[in-house]
């Protein structure tokens, strides 16, 4: 369940920022 949790939360995450790079980007860098 933990591994399984993490791997998901990278996929969601590379999803969002490749509809919304910019505003992934700000808050990513800070």
């Amino acid at each position: 369940m933990s591994p399984h949790k993490k791997l998901r939360k990278p996929k969601t995450i590379t999803t969002v920022h490749r509809h919304r790079p910019l505003l992934f980007k700000s808050p990513h860098i800070s």
